[in-house]
């Protein structure tokens, strides 16, 4: 079991991260290596079904429109919403559903078991945790099965699932994520970007550190991020273009956005699903 920390380190940052600055939980969510931009309505609306007592939410959208990152921003901030633990079982390497319950009890740190889903009961019964079941969608009946069974013998316990499709559970809360905001904001500095072009912009940084959102290149990237709908994934992939198009360049490539956006980063299968989320 770890402890993550997560803490802003540059307080120019702190306005594109949503939640507590600096928040401890008990688990194993990982550290992310990039800000999270936007997503402020969407984080209070699903902390409000979780304070009014929703147990299990299931957090839905194509691949690539930021389920998973949506869910680890939520998983910080447990202690906020009266969760002193938080466990991760990440599902989307899962090839064979049989591994499921294994993977939830590793996840809660339970050991190993022959009957894994019981010592997992046994493990959780008293208590007061979130636990986040990520990338359900190609386990999805046993992602069900684990998720009802937990449910009805762990009291204390409320689960937050990402899925392409819902659980299907009575009681489940289906919230559907909807694409990143591409909504002039009037707090967003002179340009009043949208969240999607500051996202566009954050990450257009690490490839090019001197890239700034200046009022020409605001309109290039409010086009960029209208032509690949706001899909926060999408977004990222055309602006790691930045190293070596201009933007001008990357909108007019995507009038054939499929063959501009692909590839990506090899390591991350994720970038593999854009093609079909963009049909």
């Amino acid at each position: 079991m770890i402890v993550g920390m997560r803490k802003a380190e540059n307080p120019e940052l702190d306005s594109l991260v949503d939640g507590p600055q600096d928040v401890e939980v008990t688990g194993d969510l990982p550290m992310s290596l990039t800000t999270f931009v936007g997503r402020e309505r969407e984080l209070d609306e699903i902390r409000a079904l979780l304070r009014g007592g929703k147990r299990l939410v299931t957090v839905v959208g194509i691949g690539g429109i930021g389920k998973t990152r949506l869910a680890l921003e939520l998983g910080f901030s447990a202690s906020d919403l009266g969760w002193p633990k938080v466990y991760l079982v990440e599902l989307a390497s899962l090839a064979n559903p049989d591994l499921v319950e294994g993977a939830v009890l590793e996840s809660v740190g339970g050991g190993s078991s022959r009957s894994p889903l019981k010592a997992v009961v046994e493990y959780l019964r008293d208590a007061n945790a979130l636990l986040v079941l990520d990338c359900c969608e190609h386990v999805l009946d046993a992602a069900r099965h684990v998720a009802e069974v937990l449910l009805r013998r762990c009291p204390s316990l409320a689960i937050l699932a990402t899925s392409r499709s819902p659980l299907g559970i009575a009681g489940e809360l289906v919230w559907q994520v909807p694409s990143l905001s591409m909504q002039k904001r009037s707090d967003a500095g002179e340009t009043g970007a949208s969240d999607s072009a500051r996202l566009f912009a954050d990450r257009a940084s690490y490839v090019k550190p001197r890239f700034e959102l200046s009022e020409h290149v605001a309109r290039a990237v409010e086009a960029i991020v209208r032509r690949v709908d706001g899909i926060p994934l999408a977004i990222e992939l055309a602006a790691a273009r930045v190293r070596i198009l201009s933007v001008e360049e990357i909108a007019d490539g995507l009038d054939d956005h499929l063959r501009l956006l692909g590839g990506g980063h090899r390591s991350d299968p994720r970038h593999q699903t854009i093609r079909a989320s963009l049909d």
